[in-house]
């Protein structure tokens, strides 16, 4: 928000430099990014954050200053607006146009603006045009609400605020000729569309040398429909700046008061009609009790309730003492992102000055619980890291093109994106990934090592329902990457204290390979392999197991101790070739059936192809350790279980021992 500090004058008394008034505004929370000299007067550019409208105005930044600087508001308040003589509105969508104020003129002399009104407009950044646009520029930047001014004679008729007809279009202020659609809100009279509501007027009915009769218009449009039709059609203007964010009934009605008597006074003429439809606001807004106890605690501060008082009534509230230090505070009704006694805390606090707040060393309660969803995430994210993954965090928007590669599903898609390309809510984690692994791979990066847990959306009808998911991948080429991969997830699925892992083929059609990973008879996550799509490493392969977050905590298991044998272990090893399309964990059970006790462990230490076996066939080498916690194992006796270990395995006709 570009302002002045003479445009600022207009409403408070400002009796301190400019430079020092920047520094209490910023301390303040009210960032001034830029002070420049500007002929007499002084330039301030200062950030403003969405939920605070009442700030794109120099009314709303005056009770800031106010609040700094102590003083009073000056201005004249308009009495509200009644309706008089004849002048056909007819709203016919109530809902998107809660307040609508037409004001009708005739005999209004079309000039150039004198000097003070063309240099308030040249310190807000805005070009003169004529007298009359010229003020509802300067009431839109004093009172934050937009205005705009139609040439009365351009009128065919009724005006109607209405839905455009699909097709229909209309020249623009700017010169450009817009299609509409039947979502977006527009001015009109009998024949045709004379602007787009909150956002631009059309070129014919603009105000020119020529014009004696002005229709003003002062009204109050729905947010929700002046962005999307702002989005669609990529039009911003000062206007829909401001309506995206909510004008209040009571600044436009102040807006539309001034304009008159401006216009009155600097073009002549007189006002011959008015029309009010809407309900302007009430004088005070919502009550909130503020007790000094709860925000002395809240800020760590020994504030006294007569200085609470005179902070929030700087800021325009209305306050009156209760019992026992209580304040009965009404908000101010342009303040509508304070709703309850924390917002006013928030308020005491940045006025007051963070500086002047105490820094002081809080007591630490270590034995503060934690939620179990939210310790065993950070378990999750401990064990992963660990297991030598590198967590990141990937966009929950993406294009509806990559939405179809990664789910067969139905999926979320947004009405009204922000951008083309973030048009879909992601319906997997692995998407975000692969597009990890692409950039990575493409920037000569390696090690590419990730996971992540968070949100994915998922369509069931017209429910949109919301999961928690756990993704972790790696980026390999060959059998022998994968199994590397298939290692580290069962380390990390030990880890949480699930066992007895299965990995069952799938055909995935997303994948190039898949497979379900089950957990005894819980299905845990799908673990596939996909081509990552590189243009530096074509060949590199994204391999990937993702899961729910609720399916992994209601397999995991707490962190138990075992206790370890200090006796020796033996261990053996059998080379063995499998069948194409056979897998080891089919007969794995078996094998830790006849191991008992004694079979503590097995693991595939080689893997082997090539021309010494079978076609299709492939060779792994599994070492078996065999150890007794109580007493000491005799070579005689591990050899007696390795061998029928063995004889299971020449049983299977999948299998050729080698």
């Amino acid at each position: 928000m570009r302002f002045s500090q003479n445009f600022l004058r207009e409403f408070v008394e400002i009796n301190i430099p400019p430079a020092e008034l920047a520094r209490r505004l910023t301390l303040a929370g009210i960032e001034v990014v830029s002070l420049k000299p500007w002929g007499g007067d002084w330039i301030f550019e200062a950030e403003v954050t969405a939920n605070r409208p009442d700030l794109l105005s120099i009314w709303g930044l005056s009770y800031e200053v106010r609040a700094i600087l102590g003083g009073k508001i000056k201005f004249n308040t308009y009495p509200p607006l009644s309706s008089q003589g004849s002048l056909p509105i007819y709203i016919e969508e109530k809902k998107l146009v809660p307040f609508y104020a037409g004001r009708l003129m005739e005999g209004v002399k079309v000039e150039r603006s004198p000097l003070w009104l063309r240099q308030r407009l040249a310190s807000v950044g805005i070009e003169e045009i004529n007298n009359i646009v010229d003020i509802t520029n300067y009431c839109l930047f004093k009172w934050g609400a937009p205005l705009h001014a139609f040439d009365a004679a351009k009128i065919k008729g009724a005006v109607h605020v209405r839905r455009a007809k699909e097709g229909e279009k209309l020249l623009c202020l700017d010169g450009k000729e817009r299609t509409l659609s039947s979502a977006d809100l527009v001015i009109a009279d009998e024949g045709r569309v004379l602007a787009i509501a909150g956002i631009i007027g059309g070129k014919d009915s603009e105000i020119n040398p020529q014009t004696k009769k002005v229709f003003l218009e002062a009204a109050v449009f729905d947010p929700l429909s002046i962005r999307r039709t702002s989005r669609r059609l990529g039009l911003n203007t000062e206007a829909s700046y401001r309506f995206e964010r909510q004008v209040l009934p009571f600044n436009t009605a102040q807006a539309s008061q001034e304009a008159v008597e401006l216009i009155l006074r600097q073009g002549g003429g007189r006002l011959v009609g008015t029309r009010k439809l809407g309900r302007e606001e009430g004088k005070k807004g919502k009550r909130v009790t503020l007790s000094l106890a709860r925000l002395n605690r809240y800020l760590d501060t020994r504030l006294k309730l007569p200085q609470v008082a005179t902070i929030l009534k700087r800021l325009g509230c209305e306050v009156r003492l209760q019992k026992e230090d209580n304040l009965l505070v009404n908000l101010p009704r342009h303040r509508k992102d304070l709703t309850a006694e924390v917002d006013l805390f928030e308020e005491v606090a940045r006025i007051y000055g963070y500086k002047n707040i105490p820094i002081r060393l809080s007591f630490v309660n270590n034995s503060a619980r934690v939620s179990a969803a939210l310790e065993f995430k950070r378990r999750l994210k401990r064990i992963s890291v660990q297991a030598g993954f590198r967590e990141i965090v990937s966009f929950s928007l993406i294009p509806e093109e990559e939405a179809k590669k990664l789910s067969g599903y139905a999926y979320v898609k947004l009405i009204n994106p922000l951008r083309s390309g973030e048009n879909v809510l992601r319906p997997q984690l692995w998407g975000g990934i692969l597009q990890a692994f692409r950039y990575n791979l493409n920037q000569s990066q390696s090690d590419l090592d990730f996971f992540e847990i968070a949100n994915v959306y998922l369509c069931e009808g017209k429910r949109v329902q919301e999961e928690t998911h756990y993704v972790v991948a790696s980026v390999g080429e060959g059998e022998k990457d994968l199994l590397r991969f298939k290692g580290r997830v069962l380390t990390i699925l030990s880890a949480l204290g699930i066992e007895r892992v299965e990995f069952l083929p799938q055909s995935e059609s997303k994948f190039l390979s898949a497979a379900l990973v089950k957990s005894q008879e819980l299905s845990l996550g799908i673990m596939g392999v996909i081509k990552v799509g590189a243009k530096k490493n074509k060949k590199a392969k994204g391999f990937i197991f993702e899961t729910s977050l609720g399916v992994l905590y209601k397999a995991a298991r707490p962190p138990q101790f075992r206790p370890f044998s200090y006796l020796p272990g033996i261990k053996r090893d059998i080379s063995l070739a499998l069948k194409p399309g056979y897998h080891f964990s089919q007969i794995e059970p078996k094998l830790r059936e006849v191991g008992g006790e004694m079979l503590t462990k097995i693991v595939v230490i080689d893997f082997y192809k090539g021309s010494n076996l079978p076609p299709g066939y492939r060779g792994v080498t599994l070492r078996f350790y065999y150890q007794l916690p109580q007493r000491t194992l005799t070579a005689a006796e591990v050899d007696t279980l390795h061998q029928r270990i063995r004889q299971i395995l020449a049983e299977s006709s999948d299998i050729i021992l080698r």
